[in-house]
């Protein structure tokens, strides 16, 4: 006699997924969007799981479909509002950590204005312990018929969200999307804030109390148990192989692609402009997004010329941008691990990255090459995967075979609902 499975019903949580639904919307997205949509849409595509996504949005309360997916529109005004000013304080100053910690690079009237709310958040992160808050999203998570809370990223919305859901007797699962989410920063009434700003008591809160913490990478498997001793859950991020891009070349010739944020504290794209002026007869395309305007406007006047420059790409387009590069170029100082090796590696695109190489799979793998936070390395690499065939075609070969034999959506969703049923 055959064992009947309970009712799988998932709530996927990721408030600024909406402008991956619709893409009128003007939120910004990145990987940590990517990975919980593909995630939720590759269980949504097995029998008998309905799956829910909550976004933030103008349509509070309200609810729609996206393909498999019955979307919430849920209303966390309070953060949304909160997040919005602090993008718009971060187009003329940032944190330091000097006194009188902040740093001013462009006067504006608009600044005085936010100073106010900036305060109110400084003390409320750095000087009021980060508690665990209230379970203030009990009345919005009731509203929506399921059995398991998924988040991403520990943090103050997240731990407010776990408790939230704990109290409605719900089953929670915490995807960690950096290696920076186990840092120092996160322990017990810690006034300390992440790299991303986030109080680093309710990142601890956040990792302690979920039922299972879900890791990208084996590093970051080790490192919960060392600093949290958890066991966690490793499901590396996933990517839909059934689908192929169509669509013809962005650029007539061969070009070096590069995708993300104007954020020369993490992303460094003027890391690409560098290597471009190295091989000024190569075309270099950069597909980035414009994070802080102030940024984005010097990275602009700094573009040499065979860099050619896309502010914004629909997500459904993206994948053509890969198809018809040649090299894809990483020059982040940290990732967790990028949705956008798998799409380089999904069209066979090796990988030339400046510093991140989860779990050494690029130089294990002969994916490319990682040149270990040393400019001089990457322009080396840079010209032997350019211009030797040999070494492209393997190296082609071989990310490609990665991809698909360790991030198949259809196995990682298959350990997914394994992990999510063994909560049940």
């Amino acid at each position: 006699m055959s064992l009947e499975l309970k009712p799988l019903r998932p709530l996927f949580i990721s408030p600024y997924a909406g402008a991956l639904i619709d893409p009128s919307q003007k939120q910004s997205f990145g990987g940590m969007e990517v990975r919980a949509l593909i995630f939720a849409r590759g269980l949504a595509q097995k029998n008998g799981i309905a799956v829910k996504f909550g976004i933030f949005g103008e349509r509070n309360g309200e609810t729609s479909r996206f393909h498999e997916l019955e979307i919430h529109h849920l209303c966390l005004s309070d953060y949304s509002y909160l997040r919005e000013k602090i993008r718009e304080f971060k187009q003329f100053a940032d944190r330091s950590d000097e006194f009188p910690w902040v740093k001013i690079h462009k006067l504006d009237i608009k600044l005085l204005r936010l100073f106010p709310l900036m305060g109110f958040i400084f003390i409320r992160n750095r000087v009021i312990r980060g508690r665990p808050y209230r379970p203030i999203f009990r009345r919005e998570l009731k509203a929506i018929n399921a059995n398991v809370t998924c988040l991403f990223k520990p943090g103050r919305l997240t731990s407010d969200l776990i408790l939230s859901s704990q109290r409605l007797k719900r089953r929670t699962i915490l995807f960690l999307t950096s290696n920076k989410d186990l840092e120092a920063h996160a322990y017990k009434n810690s006034k300390v804030l992440s790299a991303t700003g986030e109080p680093g008591h309710a990142c601890f809160l956040s990792i302690a109390r979920a039922d299972k913490v879900i890791v990208q990478t084996e590093y970051q498997l080790n490192l919960l148990w060392e600093r949290f001793k958890r066991k966690g859950v490793l499901i590396r991020n996933p990517i839909d192989l059934t689908t192929h891009a169509s669509g013809p070349s962005p650029l007539q010739d061969p070009y070096a692609l590069w995708v993300g944020k104007a954020d020369m504290k993490n992303k460094h794209p003027e890391r690409c402009f560098a290597l471009a002026r190295a091989f000024p007869s190569t075309k270099f395309l950069i597909v980035m997004n414009r994070r802080n305007t102030v940024e984005y406007e010097k990275l602009m006047s700094e573009m040499p010329d065979n860099v050619f420059h896309v502010e914004n790409v629909p997500f459904d387009e993206i994948e053509i941008y890969f198809q018809h590069a040649k090299v894809f170029l990483n020059t982040s100082d940290y990732e967790g691990f990028p949705n956008t090796f798998l799409q380089a590696g999904k069209y066979g695109v090796p990988i030339l990255s400046y510093n991140v190489d989860p779990d050494s799979f690029i130089r294990r793998g002969g994916c490319g090459y990682c040149a270990d936070g040393r400019m001089e390395s990457m322009i080396e690499k840079f010209n032997i995967l350019w211009n030797d065939e040999q070494h492209h075609k393997s190296a082609s070969k071989r990310i490609r075979e990665y991809v698909r034999e360790n991030h198949d959506l259809k196995i990682c969703s298959t350990l997914l609902e394994s992990t999510l049923r063994d909560l049940l």
